[in-house]
């Protein structure tokens, strides 16, 4: 009887095995594709890293210029806001224009001291 299930076995082993093979194949070929393609990690970070970089020196430059920087979330315009409750009560920020659906924020960029107190001279 082991006899008869023996050679069965064996092809089931065989087809598992050719299986397996085909399947780490066509992985293979997959991810040579999405190589060529996007790049290795290293330069999916760098392209991720410098993005980052120009849109956080560009948020922050229209920020000091007065103008409202976007969303790191969903890209729309923000507004300027005041915390209402909590330690931070009376301090203001950046809120998403798409509030509720976004809850999209950003601390404001504090001007340098000189400019606040040539600012507050103008005032009086």
């Amino acid at each position: 009887m082991f006899s008869l299930l023996l050679p069965t076995l064996a092809n089931v082993a065989i087809t598992l095995a050719h299986q397996c093979d085909r399947m780490l194949t066509g992985l293979l070929e997959y991810q040579k594709k999405q190589f060529l393609e996007n790049g290795g990690v290293k330069e999916q970070m760098t392209r991720a890293r410098r993005a980052q970089r120009s849109q956080s020196s560009q948020s922050t430059q229209s920020t000091l210029r007065g103008e409202s920087p976007v969303c790191p979330l969903c890209g729309k315009p923000m507004v300027r806001r005041e915390q209402k409750r909590g330690d931070r009560a009376g301090s203001e920020f950046w809120g998403c224009s798409d509030y509720p659906r976004c809850r999209g924020s950003r601390t404001i960029a504090q001007r340098s001291q000189s400019a606040q107190s040539s600012q507050r001279s103008l005032k009086e």
